[in-house]
């Protein structure tokens, strides 16, 4: 839900001068939207990202604890807590913390740096 909210906010955002200049040059709908609402509405729209994953992998974890017959990282936890394997308990919020940090690192910096490096604002 959050990502829908960042994306209205982000196009409801772009510069209202910029979509006056791009409808006095005659661009097409189309090229409105490619090129001048989505660049605009863009880093809304990743911090929404971002945050919809922080929440969706939270979700899942929480799923997999509250469905103890499926498989997965939730499982484990819960099965380790249950069994007083507190050192796996610990292990197992490690693992989700580093998935969230190669997420991070791996995923939303990746796009995050190409962003910047296309508007010219990195080197």
């Amino acid at each position: 839900m959050r990502i829908i909210y960042n994306v209205i906010d982000g196009v409801r955002g772009v510069n209202i001068n910029w979509l006056l200049a791009a409808k006095n040059l005659e661009l097409s709908k189309f090229k409105i939207v490619s090129k001048v609402i989505l660049p605009g509405a863009l880093p809304q729209i990743l911090s929404g990202l971002r945050i919809g994953f922080g929440s969706a992998w939270r979700s899942l974890i929480g799923a997999e604890m509250l469905v103890v017959t499926a498989g997965g990282l939730g499982k484990y936890i819960w099965m380790s807590q249950w069994n007083f394997k507190f050192d796996q308990v610990f292990s197992g919020i490690i693992v989700i913390a580093l998935v969230g940090i190669a997420a991070e690192q791996l995923i939303f910096k990746r796009i995050e740096q190409a962003t910047l490096h296309r508007w010219g604002m990195m080197q």
